[in-house]
């Protein structure tokens, strides 16, 4: 999934949720990437996550500079047998430098 920035920040944090689904979903792993580099996003320090129904969660900050009107690329995995959700939906949140 693709996010255009809107400020400008020296670190940002996702909110991934399950608001609508009607299982568990499972995430095992989310990369974001700016076009020259990338980096794994985590949550308490592990690479994945699972969301019960109707669950928010809110990933670790991330070291990661972005500048207003950069094209961010938002990578996730879903591990094998698991079921993939019908959407998806994120909310981004930088920090001011």
């Amino acid at each position: 999934m693709d996010i255009r920035v809107n400020v400008t920040g020296s670190q940002l944090r996702m909110r991934f949720g399950n608001r609508y689904g009607v299982e568990l979903m499972q995430i095992g792993g989310v990369t974001v990437w700016n076009g020259s580099h990338g980096k794994r996003v985590t949550f308490d320090g592990k690479d994945g996550v699972e969301l019960a129904v109707g669950e928010v969660t809110t990933s670790d900050v991330l070291d990661f500079t972005v500048q207003a009107g950069d094209t961010l690329r938002v990578l996730l995995y879903f591990p094998s047998g698991c079921p993939v959700p019908r959407s998806v939906s994120a909310t981004f949140g930088t920090v001011h430098s």
